[in-house]
């Protein structure tokens, strides 16, 4: 829209000002009896009708009101990539994952048995090689333990894979051949750190059984049971190799053949198959909590007779760190602690795709 305004003065002295045609917009009269000049008055009246131009000009553009944003991307909308609506802060989220009350507890109970029962495993194992150390148990008893708890777990392990039953005189002949190569080199684990003082050796043996804690497979079986969840059948193979490597450390500080053949022997056992057949008892009986709270308590009394008869305060203290400090202090710390935790949530979070 174009505005066209002039003025021009008639005869009595009156300022007419002309908008867009010949009818007078603005009519001034006689300047006879006023202080100000004609030519003032006439760029006062000429100002406004600009500043009256410019607002008809910009009224006059017809306004386009965007569409409302939506948060999908199949649409293409009149929006930067980046933009963000007045809603966006409705979604926000405080704390959803926080166990801020007691309900949590017990849930957080269960899942610290595994670890509990994997350290008094350990605790166990340290017991029998200070056994066979000082002399307190002898190396023909701790090996038909062994094979008697091995013949055990296998038939419970037999039990809870009635799909995978395999030809006991195969069992029998595989484990015959493994006990005859370790009473085999029996006598070459019992030199083979002759030349290494002991303080070394404890020092090694401890951080290949810390490696071994770190590194334990503690699931229970249950998210095998998941769909599309990956079937792993033995528990970490590193951790396993810590476990047997400390006791090949410790078997070579041993004083006879047997004692080290006992002890490696237990490690296989205690390491390698006992995690599988506990797990795949778990995988049988997800739904169970009476078995893993039975074996928990049972590792754990086992853990603290054997060191309790070695020395009192050995026993206290893995009583109240293990049992005690593991599966009961610690989740009540962690629920206590949610109180301070603040995590923001909302849609920004990455997506998680969902697999039908």
């Amino acid at each position: 829209m174009t505005i066209f305004y002039y003025w021009k003065q008639s005869k009595k002295n009156n300022i007419h000002v002309y908008v867009g045609g010949k009818t007078p917009f603005l009519r001034f009269g006689d300047f006879k009896d006023m202080s100000v000049t004609p030519r003032s008055t006439v760029c006062a009246a000429l100002l406004c009708l600009f500043l009256m131009s410019v607002f008809l000009m910009t009224s006059s553009v017809p306004s386009t009101q965007k569409p409302k944003f939506q948060r999908v991307l199949w649409c293409k909308q009149p929006y930067p990539d980046n933009y963000q609506d007045l809603t966006f802060l409705n979604h926000l989220h405080r704390n959803r994952t926080a166990h801020r009350t007691i309900d949590g507890y017990p849930t957080l109970v269960i899942c610290a048995l595994p670890l509990s029962a994997h350290i008094s495993s350990v605790m166990i194992f340290v017991g029998l090689f200070v056994y066979l150390y000082e002399g307190h148990i002898l190396a023909q008893a701790l090996i038909w333990y062994t094979i008697s708890l091995g013949v055990i777990g296998y038939l419970v392990w037999e039990r809870s894979k009635p799909d995978r039953r395999l030809a006991r005189q195969n069992v029998v002949r595989s484990t015959g051949i493994l006990i005859f190569l370790l009473f085999l080199i029996s006598p070459v684990l019992k030199t083979l750190t002759l030349s290494t003082d002991s303080d070394s050796i404890w020092a090694l043996s401890s951080v290949l059984l810390a490696i071994n804690i770190l590194l334990a497979d503690y699931r229970d079986g249950r998210e095998s049971l998941m769909e599309g969840s990956l079937d792993v059948s033995f528990p970490s193979a590193l951790s396993i190799n810590a476990a047997i490597s400390a006791s090949v450390v410790l078997a070579s500080r041993l004083a006879s053949n047997a004692d080290v053949f006992a002890l490696v022997l237990f490690a296989v056992e205690w390491f390698g198959l006992f995690p599988l057949m506990r797990r795949d008892v778990m995988r049988k009986y997800p739904d169970s909590l009476f078995r893993p709270v039975v074996l928990n308590i049972s590792l754990a009394s086992l853990a603290f007779l054997i060191s309790s008869t070695l020395s009192i305060s050995v026993g206290l203290i893995y009583l109240l760190a293990v049992p005690v400090g593991t599966v009961l202090i610690l989740p009540a710390i962690y629920v206590w602690l949610q109180r301070y935790k603040k995590d923001l949530g909302g849609p920004w979070d990455c997506a998680v795709p969902r697999l039908s």
